[in-house]
């Protein structure tokens, strides 16, 4: 869990009356490189998720939870 979030790069283009995604990927070049191919009415948009802070004396979450909380038969 202590990776870095990964970055992504989504390539977008306007189409009234909105924005339509074309591409979405982890590579920043080949965002940059379709942006340019396409050319006109064009946006790119980097995506960095916030790493998830570990809460202490937290509740325990997710699967854990699910087992501490079944009824015994």
């Amino acid at each position: 869990m202590t990776e870095k979030p990964g970055t992504t790069y989504i390539v977008s283009v306007f189409e009234k009356p909105s924005w339509r995604t074309v591409l979405t990927t982890k590579d920043k070049q080949k965002a940059f490189d379709m942006a340019k191919e396409i050319g006109d009415k064009v946006r790119v948009e980097e995506i960095t998720p916030k790493p998830k802070k570990a809460l202490v004396g937290a509740a325990p979450t997710g699967q854990d939870r699910a087992v501490i909380t079944q009824r015994m038969p």
